[in-house]
């Protein structure tokens, strides 16, 4: 049994837990422990609430985890680097989506866009990625790793993708032009 399906069952034994104590609660007379028992639940409830606001950060985490231990997670540095970047996304009807947007990060094994909303874990993405101005673009696949729900200007609501299919014409051209222009390291 998955962890998703785990919290699943959690989350509706929770659920029966609280009409539960709501039924009893409606049968008793008022007093201050029924109050601040109340509010422990509203604070409970607000934190359920949370957790499944950020189900793609905690499922994105999940697939991190399993990938560590099974050693298939190679960390590469990664540099705060703005380039544009087209890409094509599939969309619901079996359609070809085109959106240009710009990179925060990059390293030899992929980048961070902005894009929001952004598609789902394990996507298989299409990219063009323009490293210097009036150049032609570096093109390959890539698959969506990492979904982050953006809350400021720095952290926007984007996807890490890793890459899966370059030339290794591509490749080295990435390296090379990291290695020249040695951006700033981030986070």
């Amino acid at each position: 049994m998955g962890p998703l399906l785990i919290a699943q069952n959690d989350r509706r034994d929770f659920l029966r837990g609280i009409s539960g104590a709501i039924q009893s609660a409606r049968e008793q007379p008022l007093d201050l422990s029924l109050i601040i028992a109340g509010v422990m639940l509203f604070a409970v409830l607000i934190a359920v609430f949370i957790a499944l606001q950020n189900k793609n950060r905690i499922r994105s985490l999940i697939i991190r985890i399993r990938k560590k231990m099974k050693g298939e997670l190679i960390k590469t540095e990664r540099f705060q680097i703005k380039r544009d970047v087209s890409l094509e996304l599939p969309s619901t009807n079996d359609e070809i989506f085109r959106v240009r947007t710009s990179t925060i990060d990059l390293s030899k094994g992929g980048m961070f866009v902005k894009l929001n909303p952004p598609p789902s874990l394990d996507t298989a993405v299409s990219f063009h990625l323009f490293l210097k101005d009036n150049s032609p673009s570096i093109s390959g696949t890539a698959q969506v790793v990492w979904i982050q729900n953006g809350w400021s200007e720095h952290h926007p609501t984007g996807v890490g993708l890793k890459f899966l299919d370059m030339t290794a014409d591509n490749e080295n051209q990435i390296r090379l032009w990291i290695q020249k222009n040695k951006p700033k390291k981030a986070k």
